[in-house]
C-alpha cells in the first residue's frame, strides 16, 4: 500500500509576530498539521508508523507585516516519508508558501488490488 498526502495552505503567520512564527515556541507547519496527518493516515489505513525520515525548511523569513528585527523561524515547508507496518509507506508534503485556497489531497494505492481511493477537501 502506498499513501500520498499533500496539504497546501496560505501563510499561517498572522499579521503580527506570535508563537506560530517561532520554532522554539512550537510554531511551524509540522507542529500544526503533523499529528493530524499521521492520525488521518493511521485511521484510513489501520496501520501504524514504524519509521519516519523528513526535512523542514523555513523559506519565508519575513512578510509584509513581520519584518525588521524579528524573523520567522518556524518551518513553512515540511516533507517526510513514513514507513508503516505490513510494508506500507506514505509520502507527505505540507507547503505553507502557495498563493490560493487551502488544498488537501490523500491518495491511497493498493498495489495488489489495483484500487485507488482519492479524498479531496
Amino acid at each position: 500500500m502506498i499513501i500520498k498526502e499533500t496539504r497546501v495552505l496560505l501563510s499561517f503567520c498572522r499579521h503580527k509576530y506570535d508563537w506560530v512564527c517561532d520554532e522554539l515556541m512550537g510554531g511551524g507547519v509540522l507542529n500544526m498539521y503533523g499529528a493530524i496527518i499521521v492520525d488521518l493516515i493511521a485511521f484510513l489505513t489501520r496501520k501504524r508508523a514504524t519509521s519516519v525520515n523528513g526535512m523542514l525548511r523555513t523559506y519565508a523569513r519575513q512578510t509584509e507585516h513581520i519584518n525588521g528585527h524579528r524573523l520567522i523561524t518556524s518551518d513553512d515547508f515540511c516533507s517526510f516519508q513514513m514507513e508503516l507496518n505490513d510494508d506500507a509507506c506514505a509520502t507527505v508534503t505540507v507547503n505553507g508558501n502557495v498563493a490560493g485556497p487551502y488544498y488537501q489531497e490523500v491518495m491511497i494505492y493498493r498495489i495488489l488490488l489495483l484500487q485507488m481511493l482519492i479524498f479531496v477537501s
